[in-house]
């Protein structure tokens, strides 16, 4: 619904850390969890949630409530909010959309951790390699936001992805990093301690009269080749 409604169907829904259109790194053997408010529900009331007058509350009869911010210069991530707040709805859940300028949400992402619940979008590094997402998936990152600011591994599983970084930089050979990245990417996937959503399509285009136009899926995607593009002759048609 995301990608018809807030993309115009230019994307695809994301189950891993990086984009698909990063063919190096992007692990196949990822966890997906399909579109199920059922199964959603299903599960809540497993863990003890159950619904009072159509809204959900926990164990304590406390309703289950909470915000989601999102950068107020964005006008497709809010309509991504509105979507995902009629959904929760259905389960019971309230969901506050709290439009907030750019610079105060990386404040409270990144020092003051003043936030419920963030909808943002990372980008590629370039190159786009495991190595340069240290700051994120290290439990010692800075932009590390689930149990942040460790000194030592919250959990096993954060551990264990230190572990496996770690192992995929220490070695120059990639089949052996590729091994290393996708257990890494797959141990993100079963524990989501991001939720991934969508990732958009791109689209470039340039005049017929523009040279060796290669567009990349990388920055800067359309004159990453500057130094090779050219003005094509136009040619003389006869009289």
């Amino acid at each position: 619904t995301i990608v018809r409604n807030v993309l115009g169907g230019r994307g695809q829904p994301l189950w891993s850390y990086p984009s698909p259109a990063n063919r190096k790194w992007h692990p196949k053997d990822v966890v997906r969890y399909p579109y199920d408010l059922a199964r959603a529900a299903e599960l809540l009331e497993e863990d003890g949630f159950r619904k009072i007058d159509g809204k959900l509350v926990d164990q304590g009869g406390n309703p289950v409530r909470f915000s989601i911010k999102t950068n107020a210069e964005s006008d497709s991530r809010i309509g991504m909010l509105n979507l995902i707040k009629q959904d929760l709805g259905r389960l019971g859940i309230i969901a506050d959309i709290r439009p907030t300028p750019f610079n105060d949400i990386i404040s409270g992402l990144r020092e003051t951790r003043d936030f419920d619940a963030l909808l943002l979008g990372w980008g590629t590094s370039v190159p786009p390699d495991p190595t340069f997402s240290r700051n994120v998936i290290l439990s010692s990152g800075h932009s590390h936001a689930w149990h942040p600011e460790q000194t030592v591994p919250a959990t096993p599983w954060e551990r264990e992805m230190d572990e496996l970084l770690q192992a995929n930089t220490s070695t120059a050979d990639y089949g052996k990093r590729k091994k290393f990245s996708d257990k890494l990417f797959r141990i993100f996937s079963e524990y989501q301690p991001q939720i991934q959503l969508v990732v958009p399509h791109d689209a470039a285009a340039a005049r017929s009269n523009i040279g060796n136009f290669q567009p990349s899926a990388l920055r800067p995607r359309t004159h990453w080749n500057i130094e090779t593009l050219y003005f094509k002759t136009a040619k003389k048609r006869p009289h």
